[in-house]
């Protein structure tokens, strides 16, 4: 039987697209190369990944007349991003905990770094220990733009395995039959069946 080949919109697709949807973005390449230090996939390191560098992307601000692009300006007041172990569990829905262990495992792989500060505040109160995040550009760049191919077939080369979807759905779940989802070691991205050739790490 011949391939449809019709691409036209369909009423579900219409509706979904007219959706004004916003937030948070997962490229998928994450999803194949931040692993777990057994190797499995990292679906939470890749949702606080994406929280990080949503407070990283400019805001637009427009001339109200026109609106027309006038200034960027950054999402947050100081140099560096601030967040607690606990803003970013209630943010996302994971435990401080797992949220603590995937800012380990970002930053042991080189995609961010982390700087912990003491300072007075506006009323004169010190605030100690104070944790700042940014993401680095560069490694931000290569785990999400370096070429991927399959073990299989370069037509499959973003495609997860039922076995990666389901050990996703497992970890954000929080039952993984007995398999970590934390730890404080870098993420596995050079070396693995999903990427092409050996892809230096960034904090190498």
């Amino acid at each position: 039987m011949p391939r449809n080949t019709d691409r036209g919109l369909t009423p579900i697709v219409e509706a979904i697209s007219k959706l004004d949807i916003s937030g948070n973005v997962v490229p998928r390449e994450w999803l194949i190369r931040l692993k777990m230090p057994n190797g499995m996939p990292d679906p939470i390191g890749a949702l606080v990944l994406a929280e990080i560098i949503f407070w990283y992307r400019w805001t637009i601000i427009r001339d109200e007349a026109t609106q027309h692009a006038v200034r960027y300006e950054r999402r947050f007041r100081a140099d560096k991003l601030q967040k607690s172990y606990q803003q970013l569990s209630n943010a996302l829905g994971f435990s401080r905990q797992q949220v603590r262990s995937a800012i380990d495992r970002l930053e042991g792989g080189g995609y961010i770094t982390k700087e912990i500060r003491s300072f007075p505040s506006k009323e004169g109160v010190m605030l100690f220990n104070v944790m700042f995040l940014e993401p680095v550009p560069e490694a931000i760049g290569l785990l999400t733009f370096a070429p991927v191919q399959s073990a299989e077939s370069n037509d499959d080369a973003t495609n997860l395995s039922d076995d990666d979807y389901a050990l996703i759905d497992a970890t954000l779940e929080g039952d993984v039959s007995g398999r970590s989802v934390m730890g404080n070691t870098p993420h596995v991205m050079h070396n693995t069946p999903y990427v092409t050739g050996n892809i230096p790490s960034p904090s190498a």
